[in-house]
């Protein structure tokens, strides 16, 4: 691979790291809308191929990319969908302040 001195070519980040996360969320899809055309991926899925019964029941985990916030109105309706568990994550948060005030604001929610 070639060096940017070498090319010429040199590539910046002007992103930090929250507008990199929204960049994400844009581009990759988050929230009801994905889950609900992931969960009904999963079911076509299911209809094709037997889950064998030793398995149980298929368990869904759901990463909520929204950094922010997840209200009890939005956790419910991942719920009423089928999610078993929500995972929440404070991205982009780095002090260790915020990020125990964001994990005990969700915290309520389960």
């Amino acid at each position: 691979m070639l060096r940017p001195e070498q090319t010429g070519v040199t590539f910046t980040n002007s992103l930090d790291e929250w507008a990199g996360a929204k960049n994400r969320v844009l581009s990759n899809g988050s929230g009801v809308a994905d889950l609900e055309k992931h969960l009904a991926g999963l079911r076509e899925a299911a209809e094709q191929v037997p889950r064998p019964d030793r398995l149980g029941r298929l368990e869904i985990n759901w990463m909520q990319l929204d950094p922010v916030r997840v209200s009890a109105a939005e956790a419910s309706q991942y719920a009423s969908l089928g999610v078993d568990r929500l995972v929440v994550y404070p991205l982009p948060l780095e002090d260790p302040a915020e990020v125990a005030a964001f994990l005990t604001r969700h915290a309520e929610l389960g």
